[in-house]
């Protein structure tokens, strides 16, 4: 399957930004920004991020919401 679950949400949406988000903040808040964009991801409420849902995530998160371009 080709789904992501949280566990595995953080280090492909990092390599896909090619950015390390949050770096040098304490693990919890990492953990806890994680958890956030991970269910902002997850439109369906599956509790998986399909690879639809990660590039809609990804391109709002790289580019802002259309209200903001």
């Amino acid at each position: 399957d080709s789904a992501l679950s949280l566990s595995r949400f953080h280090p492909v949406l990092a390599q896909m930004l090619q950015v390390p988000l949050v770096l040098g903040s304490p693990p919890e808040e990492r953990e806890q920004l994680m958890e956030a964009l991970f269910r902002a991801f997850d439109q369906n409420r599956d509790q998986l991020v399909d690879f639809r849902e990660l590039v809609l995530g990804a391109h709002i998160l790289a580019r802002g919401i259309p209200g903001e371009r």
